[in-house]
């Protein structure tokens, strides 16, 4: 579980959350879906990714680290984020 405890509007560039992973990993090429409660709130692509105002590929649990996600700009603090991967399945012979 990832976990919002900032919101950065930056004015020229867009909303950037600030998070804490608190299990698993978010990677630049995950699609996040942001829960508020039990409601969804969006889903989108990572356009950024940072840690320790350093662009980075992945964080893993137990830091901190800020996003922009495409699509999505109504954060708030204590939101929930999920990321995942697809994966192509591989054809059956």
């Amino acid at each position: 579980m990832k976990q919002l405890r900032r919101v950065f509007d930056i004015k020229g560039l867009g909303v950037i959350a600030g998070c804490y992973v608190k299990d698993g990993r978010i990677t630049k090429d995950s699609t996040v879906v942001v829960w508020r409660g039990n409601q969804k709130i969006g889903e989108g692509s990572i356009k950024t990714l940072q840690r320790d105002k350093k662009a980075v590929k992945e964080v893993h649990s137990g830091y901190e680290c800020a996003f922009m996600i495409d699509g999505v700009s109504d954060f708030q603090v204590d939101d929930r984020i999920e990321c995942f991967v697809q994966v192509a399945e591989k054809p059956k012979k």
